[in-house]
């Protein structure tokens, strides 16, 4: 791989990663205004920083998927190391659970969907797919693993 070709893939993940964590902080302060009884500074608060993650996740949702329609025409190979690479982590992922490394409940199911999901990037039918750190254990040191960041 070359230079401009590594730093096109650390790109890519980095945009993905940079969706997937304001949709993730974005959904625990949703849940924090169902269940933490905040009161209404905290709500305001809180709505505050929702809309700074929505806009966070927009943003970079923006420039995720310009990159990937530029990739797909001028580099495709890229966006199939992507896709090969995070279908390895699924993969891996699933072998730990059958491993007996004791899976949480969700984990072969997620994996699943993830690996459907991941092929359909690869075809053009989506940009990129969003992990479900919640029911993943091990998601996020295979990620650290596969990508060397």
């Amino acid at each position: 791989m070359t230079e401009k070709d590594h730093m096109m893939l650390h790109r890519l993940e980095t945009l993905r990663r940079t969706i997937e964590a304001s949709q993730h902080e974005a959904g625990s302060l949703y849940d924090y205004l169902d269940r933490g009884r905040p009161d209404a500074d905290q709500k305001f608060e809180t709505w505050v920083e929702i809309n700074q993650q929505r806009q966070a996740s927009t943003e970079a949702h923006t420039r995720l998927a310009q990159l990937v329609s530029y990739l797909r025409q001028h580099s495709p190979a890229l966006i199939d190391l992507w896709v090969d690479t995070h279908q390895a982590i699924y993969r891996e992922i699933q072998r730990l659970g059958r491993a007996g490394r004791d899976p949480m409940p969700l984990e072969p199911y997620v994996s699943a969907q993830a690996l459907a999901a991941w092929e359909q990037v690869r075809t053009g039918q989506r940009e990129f797919v969003i992990g479900n750190g919640y029911v993943m254990r091990h998601h996020q040191d295979l990620i650290t693993k596969h990508f060397g960041f």
